[in-house]
């Protein structure tokens, strides 16, 4: 290989560590910003849990839609709703891009469940990926 090839394949290869690095800065980034998009209280607006709840469950769950208070404090959720007071911690995990994250809530157990969510202007559309908790929902921001 002639000294002006190597030299080629040296910048080549610099050039791509550094595109790397950077595509793991900006992804962090992202995640912070998401993170940041996310803090403060949303309103329960819609939830459908799949596969759908029976009965007893299926009555307390629609109860809480409109009611239910959901907020996002650096790394806790809380969720006040009729009868229902929930604690979680949480972290983004995944920046998708284009609004969408995957998010993992961890109860005081330690189980912990992924949500996919995409923020589309004041409103977040859900999708849990975890048995029990399978199903999608929206909620909607009620203040920062």
């Amino acid at each position: 290989m002639s000294s002006r090839a190597l030299v080629l394949v040296v910048v080549f290869l610099a050039l791509q560590s550094c595109a790397r690095g950077n595509a793991r800065d900006v992804t962090a980034e992202e995640i912070a910003l998401a993170d940041k998009r996310l803090q403060g209280s949303w309103l329960l607006v819609d939830a459908r849990p799949n596969p759908p709840l029976d009965g007893t469950l299926d009555a307390l769950m629609r109860m809480q839609l409109g009611t239910m208070i959901l907020t996002f404090d650096r790394g806790t959720m809380d969720a006040q709703g009729q009868g229902i007071r929930l604690r979680r911690s949480y972290r983004i995990i995944r920046w998708e891009g284009f609004g969408r994250v995957h998010v993992e809530l961890v109860d005081e157990t330690g189980d912990r469940d992924e949500v996919e969510a995409t923020f589309e202007d004041d409103t977040i559309r859900f999708n849990g990926l975890d048995y029990p908790w399978r199903g999608g929902g929206v909620i909607k921001r009620t203040k920062r």
